[in-house]
């Protein structure tokens, strides 16, 4: 398991398909996105961001929030997603070091279920 200063990293979400997640009969992709700075200054608070998503099942694009809880620098952090749609769901995920600072992070709670692929900088 990765483990890195979270407080000097920004996360940029690479394209429409890395970040994806189902809930019941629907699929999500969501579309780029970019957290900077991320997690917040202090292990607890949080930082929210509006994402925009492509559904695979609907013909429709869907607006929510996305926040993120930091968790110290153990690699593993509490998502917090928010679409109107479907309501709120969080979900812990851990990220696993990749090459080239790219992170896959796998989802271990919750009811979504979700493989993302994220891009982390160090600032």
């Amino acid at each position: 398991m990765a483990d890195w200063d979270l407080k000097h990293m920004h996360m940029t979400f690479i394209n429409n398909t890395d970040f994806s997640f189902t809930l019941g009969n629907f699929g999500i992709n969501m579309k780029e996105g970019t957290v900077d700075p991320y997690p917040p200054d202090s292990i607890g608070s949080h930082e929210t961001v509006t994402i925009n998503a492509r559904s695979t099942s609907l013909v429709m694009g869907l607006e929510g929030t996305i926040t993120y809880y930091a968790q110290g620098n153990n690699g593993r952090m509490d998502i917090y997603i928010d679409m109107p749609i479907f309501g709120g769901n969080t979900f812990t995920v851990t990220f696993y070091e990749l090459p080239d600072l790219t992170y896959t992070a796998e989802n271990t709670t919750g009811k979504l279920k979700s493989n993302p692929i994220v891009t982390i900088k160090h600032k």
